[in-house]
């Protein structure tokens, strides 16, 4: 769900620079965004901020998976996943 809502934060921010060069004129209305280079610089925060959140998770702790016996209604042990 993360990595979702990564792809759309990310996309927001190109959709954010390139209004930013295409209608300068309708960006420098807009409050917080007058500028072109601060439009840049928020699609270039969010874009970086997707990235992060599309990246996946580093647990350092290892699944356990349960190891069954032959018939398949016992577990016997556990292993790791990798």
């Amino acid at each position: 769900m993360s990595k979702l809502i990564g792809y759309i934060v990310m996309l927001i921010g190109v959709v954010v620079i390139g209004a930013g060069l295409l209608f300068k004129n309708i960006i420098d209305k807009i409050p917080y965004l007058g500028n072109t280079k601060i439009s840049s610089v928020i699609g270039i925060v969010l874009i970086i901020i997707g990235f992060f959140l599309t990246k996946p998770s580093s647990s350092k702790t290892p699944k356990q998976l349960p190891i069954y016996d032959k018939t398949g209604k016992k577990i016997i042990g556990y292993r790791e996943s990798r």
